[in-house]
């Protein structure tokens, strides 16, 4: 049975969500993640923030964060991604916003929920189809945990549970098949996973050795939306796939509108 600190008065806990523009790979590499990590850790002192756990996948991150105030997370993930945004067009070559938003964030008032959460934030790898196991996921506050080091801050949360590794695992292993339901869907994003994308091919390759030219074929084209869409693959990731854009793909596929 994992062990779990007695309920405590009502804590600063937000779970904090940051995604790249148009979904667009901003932690596409070892390198981006642990750079936005190091970011993360260079000014959580100055701001009072502590960190709880974390998830950096691909295109977004997972933050559990404990702030004092809104006023200090706020300007926290804003020094935070203001400097990401800056080292990533740098790194890129690019110019222009690299973040979908500010961050997206929901406060959490219970201690319970806060621990929920953070199973529900080490599964992301797990749930995208990355690893089999959360723990086999390098960017994750999981891993922290498990060796205990990195930019977590263990002295808070020693606050909400006992942090030994097994007992960590014990949390993991009791609540990973109900955390979902104490996270809610908005505060949830896709990861473009490798399967849609393998997915997408596999179903284009069998309708034509043409993959390119498929866009400009009226007959075929609805055939592969249909089979796209079956396969649980989003119209915007079938147009993106297809190098078309959704309206153009929309009125392609419903010519009698």
């Amino acid at each position: 049975m994992p062990r779990i600190a007695r309920q405590a008065a009502e804590g600063p806990f937000h779970h904090v969500i940051v995604q790249g523009i148009d979904r667009e790979k901003i932690f596409g590499s070892a390198l981006f993640k642990s750079t936005y990590l190091k970011i993360l850790s260079t000014f959580k002192q100055e701001y009072g923030v502590a960190i709880i756990t974390f998830c950096i996948m691909d295109n977004h991150a997972h933050l559990l964060l404990h702030s004092p105030s809104i006023e200090q997370l706020s300007g926290f993930m804003h020094r935070v991604n203001t400097r990401y945004a800056g080292t990533y067009n740098k790194l890129k070559d690019r110019v222009g916003y690299v973040f979908r938003n500010r961050y997206t964030s929901q406060a959490i008032s219970d201690d319970s929920y806060a621990i929920n959460c953070m199973v529900y934030i080490h599964n992301n790898p797990v749930k995208a189809g990355v690893v089999q196991n959360a723990a086999d996921y390098t960017h994750s506050g999981l891993r922290c945990y498990l060796e205990g080091s990195g930019i977590v801050d263990f002295d808070i949360a020693a606050e909400l549970f006992d942090i030994d590794a097994e007992n960590v695992e014990a949390i993991m292993a009791e609540k990973s098949a109900a955390a979902d339901e104490y996270c809610p869907v908005w505060l949830d994003t896709k990861e473009d996973t490798p399967r849609h994308e393998e997915t997408a091919k596999a179903i284009v390759s069998r309708l034509t050795d043409k993959p390119a030219l498929l866009r400009h074929d009226k007959e075929l084209l609805p055939k592969a939306v249909e089979q796209l869409r079956a396969a649980g693959i989003s119209l915007s990731e079938i147009a993106r796939h297809l190098s078309i854009s959704r309206t153009a793909l929309y009125y392609l596929t419903h010519p009698t509108v």
